[in-house]
């Protein structure tokens, strides 16, 4: 998986290949994956859509959600470019989240 990341509630990956938000909690509570997916539109990247995936009864198991996202190599993609790249956090249900990553579509 690439683009972890992790805070003290759990970890959230982005998997490339089928495009899947994995997602584990290792605290009581409910926990999400904060993701949006970013295109390059010739000049600059651009936010093109976001969600979120939701985790509440499972503690240390992982669960995902599947998602269709542009791959990197995609021409054109929705903005008449190529380039496809993921941000990824962790958040508790109380709004705390993990630093967001950055990782390119690129399977």
């Amino acid at each position: 998986m690439y683009g972890c990341t992790e805070n003290s509630y759990g970890e959230a990956c982005f998997q490339k290949y089928g495009d899947g938000i994995y997602l584990v909690k290792n605290t009581s509570g409910a926990v999400y994956a904060r993701w949006s997916n970013w295109l390059w539109n010739g000049s600059a990247w651009q936010q093109y859509r976001n969600g979120e995936c939701w985790l509440s009864n499972l503690t240390n198991t992982w669960s995902h959600c599947n998602k269709d996202f542009y791959e990197d190599s995609t021409s054109p993609n929705a903005y008449g470019s190529q380039g496809s790249g993921i941000r990824l956090s962790l958040c508790s249900s109380g709004g705390t989240c993990s630093t967001e990553t950055w990782t390119r579509n690129d399977s």
